[in-house]
C-alpha cells in the first residue's frame, strides 16, 4: 500500500530555494530518492553497492550509527516547519535503504565539493 504524498517520483517539483551548490543538490537528490523509494514501496530496490566498503574516510564524517541518529534528529527538526510533515523513526526505514542513503552521502562528499563553512563541516541534512 502506498503512503499518501502529493509528490510523484520523477515529476519536477518547484522548490522554494534554488541556489544550491552542486554538493547540496546531490544531497537533496539522494534524500529525494531515499524518501520516495520508501514512500512508493520500492525501497527493496535500493541497495548499497555490493562489496563496497562503506565507511567514513574524513575526520569530520560520522560513522553509520551516529550519522543515522543525526539524520533522524534533523528530519524531526525540519518537519516542525510544516504541519503536513512528520519526523521519521529508525525502524520505519529498512536497513538496506539506510545504507543506500549513507553511501550516497559519502559519495556526495567524495565527488562534489562541500560548501566552504569556515572549517566547520555539515555532513548531515
Amino acid at each position: 500500500m502506498f503512503k499518501p504524498s502529493p509528490h510523484m517520483p520523477g515529476k519536477r517539483i518547484n522548490r522554494t530555494f534554488h541556489n544550491y551548490t552542486e554538493y547540496q543538490e546531490n544531497l537533496w537528490q539522494a534524500l529525494d530518492d531515499f524518501y520516495f523509494a520508501d514512500l512508493q514501496g520500492y525501497d527493496h530496490t535500493r541497495m548499497p553497492t555490493p562489496g563496497k566498503v562503506i565507511e567514513p574516510s574524513l575526520p569530520h564524517q560520522l560513522d553509520f550509527s551516529g550519522w543515522k541518529e543525526r539524520v533522524i534528529e534533523r528530519w524531526k527538526a525540519e518537519s516542525r516547519r510544516d504541519s503536513g510533515t512528520k519526523g521519521i523513526e529508525e525502524d520505519e526505514i529498512p536497513e538496506n535503504l539506510w545504507y543506500y542513503l549513507y553511501e550516497r552521502f559519502l559519495d556526495c562528499e567524495k565527488y562534489y565539493a562541500p560548501p566552504n563553512t569556515g572549517g566547520r563541516h555539515s555532513y548531515s541534512p
